[in-house]
């Protein structure tokens, strides 16, 4: 006789994705030289932050953090979603790293405005990346010719995610939240009487 489990199967966590990604990014960095595991970082905690005023009931907490370590894992390593199933991530992070591996024949803009109509990890977790990769102070170590395309690449999508987010139903509440998502409320700028 075949008896049901008593315990659901193990899941893996957050503290899994970050181990495998920094196995995946080991030795890599990002445009303007620092390790790349840094950005994941920052991304994964912008997503801890923003992911608890989702209200999708398809993902925990947990898994959309799994997906915002994960998120450049097939894009720019050597490892599949194949690995990311046998190494036993769920499925609905593994689609939510689907719904952010772009595809290098899609134009930028028609792929940003697609990822706006997926599900809202996915629109969540690229918010996050295209906010940390905004970041002016990161921006301004790139070369000046990449800054200006940059610049504008984030000036498109931005707006775009933010807006398919908050139609999803996100609701974001604290000045750090608010000071991440729209930069000229940022608490420093508040007491200078709103000036960006």
């Amino acid at each position: 006789m075949t008896r049901n489990l008593v315990l659901p199967p193990l899941t893996r966590t957050a503290r899994d994705a970050e181990a495998f990604a920094r196995h995946a990014h080991a030795g890599q960095t990002d445009k303007v030289g620092d390790t790349y595991i840094c950005h994941l970082e920052r991304v994964a905690a912008r997503v801890r932050g923003w992911a608890p005023f989702l209200s999708w009931d398809r993902m925990s907490v947990d898994e959309i953090i799994q997906a915002a370590w994960l998120h450049d894992v097939v894009e720019d390593t050597p490892y599949s979603f194949a690995d990311l199933r046998r190494e036993g991530f769920a499925e609905w992070v593994i689609q939510t790293v689907q719904g952010l591996t772009k595809d290098t024949s899609e134009p930028y803009q028609e792929w940003i405005e697609r990822v706006a109509t997926d599900v809202p990890s996915v629109i969540l977790v690229k918010l996050a990346d295209n906010l940390d990769n905004a970041d002016p102070r990161r921006l301004a170590l790139v070369p000046e010719q990449d800054r200006d395309r940059l610049s504008r690449k984030y000036a498109m999508s931005i707006p775009i995610l933010r807006s398919a987010l908050l139609a999803c139903g996100w609701r974001p509440d604290g000045v750090e939240t608010i000071a991440g998502l729209w930069p000229d409320r940022s608490p420093a700028s508040s007491s200078q009487g709103g000036q960006g």
